[in-house]
């Protein structure tokens, strides 16, 4: 099953999830399938919607890595979101390793953008992408005055 960003996934209710691609700064390919309504969801619903995480991170490791086991789901409950909508986020680990990598970095998501923001500015050379996704151009120095 080929996925895509927007991507919408129907619930037996009638609702909707979509697939979206947060920018998380020294994380690889990150996906959070978000509710598509303003209100919580029911627990059959979350129920439901996890089953459907389930079933996209197994087919973007497989994808990915060929071993449908190389996900991680992260939900967070409604106290300790930064964002109020239900969403749940799917990360790709090869390993315990890289599962501690992603971890850390969703927790310290606010200081790790702010370091990238700076990294991009001071060595563009690093390959670093801005906000649209696109690849920061290091600026020509040369016609400057």
């Amino acid at each position: 099953m080929p996925l895509t960003h927007g991507q919408t996934f129907a619930l037996s209710t009638g609702d909707t999830v979509r697939l979206a691609e947060p920018r998380i700064p020294f994380c690889r390919s990150p996906r959070v399938l978000e509710y598509a309504e303003p209100t919580e969801p029911t627990p059959e619903q979350i129920a439901e919607i996890l089953y459907v995480a389930q079933r996209v991170g197994r087919a973007l490791a497989a994808s990915t890595y060929g071993d449908p086991g190389c996900f991680c789901l992260l939900l967070n409950g409604p106290r300790v979101r930064r964002r109020p909508w239900f969403h749940v986020h799917i990360f790709l680990a090869r390993s315990r390793r890289e599962k501690w990598w992603v971890l850390f970095a969703m927790s310290q998501k606010r200081r790790l953008r702010w370091l990238a923001r700076i990294l991009r500015r001071v060595a563009p050379g690093l390959g670093l992408r801005g906000a649209t996704g696109e690849p920061i151009e290091r600026p020509d120095v040369s016609t400057r005055a």
